[in-house]
């Protein structure tokens, strides 16, 4: 058995495929197989996969119908043989040959650790880059629990962590998100393995903001945006995970205030926007009470908002 699954799912693109390809060559720390699960329509990937020399650590899929993200990463990691997995998405790449030794030293210097991210390097095609690290009070929200990244992704892109295989474990990205995916993953791995983790504040990948990623198609879109958040809400409260969460403790307060917040981005003033958007499960009573303020005038919704916030101690 090797160290580390590298688990790329793909689909075309395979200029930028070829970077996270290179990257992957390029690395140092030699103890890792490579999973490709392939979407595309074509044979583009299986081409370019042809150009290079795995030497013997390659495992190429070809699904014969198109999974779709989350379904072709949990694929993916499916067939991952490692003791850990290092998903790396088909435009992300390791930003130095060391990165990949780096992720596996934070796991090995501890039997406890499960978890691991890096702060990622995040580029677009006009040249701007900035990186995504979070800072000392985001880490130490993070250490208490892992349900304030519902607040936010401090994480990042899946391909900035490393994580232990649970060969036994049923954890899997949840299909039926596209925009929170990774926040319910990453919620989901560390209240079932126990919310350790170590943070890498170097830059160990890097990630491509180009066009046409699911994020892009995703980002400000009402039906997915307001679906997931009030779905994934439902998910933690409603004890999904092996943490629950009872009365209005500082956990339930970030719940609460997020659903908030993305009702008023989203200028919600009727419950029925809430279930047009495909969310049939219970409304939590302080966002009824919003959307009702709200209804009547704008100017009480916010000033609602900004009352909630002081009285939950955002």
């Amino acid at each position: 058995m090797c160290k580390v699954s590298i688990c790329i799912p793909t689909y075309k693109q395979i200029l930028y495929l070829r970077w996270t390809l290179e990257s992957v060559l390029a690395q140092t720390y030699k103890d890792y197989e490579v999973i490709i699960t392939d979407d595309s329509p074509d044979n583009s990937v299986a081409n370019l996969l042809a150009e290079y020399n795995f030497l013997g650590k390659l495992k190429y899929f070809k699904n014969s119908v198109a999974l779709g993200s989350p379904e072709n990463w949990n694929k993916a990691v499916s067939l991952a043989d490692g003791e850990y997995i290092k998903i790396l998405h088909h435009d992300d790449w390791f930003s130095s040959p060391e990165s990949l030794g780096k992720y596996v030293k934070a796991l090995e210097n501890s039997n406890h650790l499960n978890f691991a991210f890096s702060s990622s390097m995040v580029l677009f095609g006009d040249g701007r880059n900035w990186i995504h690290c979070p800072n000392d009070n985001q880490l130490s929200l993070l250490e208490a629990s892992s349900i304030f990244l519902f607040q936010s992704n401090w994480i990042g892109a899946p391909s900035s962590t490393i994580y232990r295989n649970n060969f036994e474990s049923t954890l899997q990205y949840d299909p039926t998100l596209k925009w929170l995916v990774d926040i319910d993953f990453y919620i989901n791995y560390l209240t079932t393995t126990g919310q350790t983790f170590k943070f890498i504040k170097e830059p160990l990948v890097t990630t491509y903001g180009a066009n046409q990623r699911v994020t892009d198609e995703c980002k400000d879109n009402i039906k997915v945006e307001l679906f997931e958040n009030f779905y994934l809400y439902h998910k933690i409260s409603r004890g999904k995970y092996k943490e629950r969460f009872r009365g209005h403790g500082p956990k339930n307060k970030v719940l609460f205030l997020q659903l908030l917040n993305i009702c008023s981005s989203f200028n919600v003033r009727r419950v029925k926007e809430i279930r047009r958007v495909g969310y049939e499960k219970r409304i939590p009573f302080l966002v009824i009470i919003f959307i009702i303020i709200s209804y009547f005038s704008s100017r009480a919704g916010k000033a609602y908002l900004i009352l909630m916030k002081r009285i939950l101690h955002e």
